[in-house]
């Protein structure tokens, strides 16, 4: 269980981070598809979906971090 919280709070930390990381880039497109990138290569699934509004300006976006883990005495 130890394990499994382990990696559920680095997994948080690891989304709050790609979360700072899309505002402050102001939603750039390069660098959330460089962020889903960095994602898959640490293991994990990242979707990020933008939502524009009446200007076709990006004013938020919904990020979904999805990762596996496994327990050891469950396998």
């Amino acid at each position: 269980l130890l394990t499994a919280s382990a990696q559920t709070a680095a997994a948080k930390e690891y989304k709050a981070d790609v979360i700072a990381e899309i505002e402050n880039s102001d939603f750039n497109r390069e660098v959330i598809a460089n962020c889903i990138s960095q994602a898959q290569s640490a293991g994990y699934a990242l979707a990020v979906t933008p939502s524009v509004n009446a200007d076709g300006e990006t004013v938020s976006a919904d990020v979904i971090l999805s990762y596996d883990y496994k327990m050891p005495v469950f396998g």
